[in-house]
């Protein structure tokens, strides 16, 4: 993943989030039940963040997110589901058996 390295003060906008977001641009995999699908980040906080995914692509209400250039793993919950964007709370430590599917 990777953050912008022009961010600045002022590309933070205030909102109604707990934390501030960063904007990055990485790929990550969506593992939920019956599903295994890539997602893109668009940005990211301490507490969560939001990706895009085709609208096609039906998420459940929690998956696990597995950033894949830094092979880490979220639990998380979806918040909001917009078009090809959504937003999601990280939540519990991930499941053991969070792993993809080869």
């Amino acid at each position: 993943m990777t953050v912008n390295p022009n961010l600045n003060a002022n590309d933070l906008r205030w909102e109604n989030r707990r934390s501030l977001r960063r904007k990055v641009m990485g790929t990550a995999l969506i593992l939920g039940p019956n599903l295994e699908a890539r997602c893109v980040i668009r940005d990211l906080s301490s507490g969560g963040a939001k990706i895009e995914v085709p609208a096609s692509v039906k998420l459940p209400l929690a998956f696990n997110l597995l950033l894949l250039k830094i092979s880490s793993s979220r639990h998380v919950r979806l918040k909001w589901r917009k078009g090809d964007f959504a937003g999601v709370q990280f939540v519990l430590p991930v499941a053991p058996d969070a792993k993809p599917r080869n």
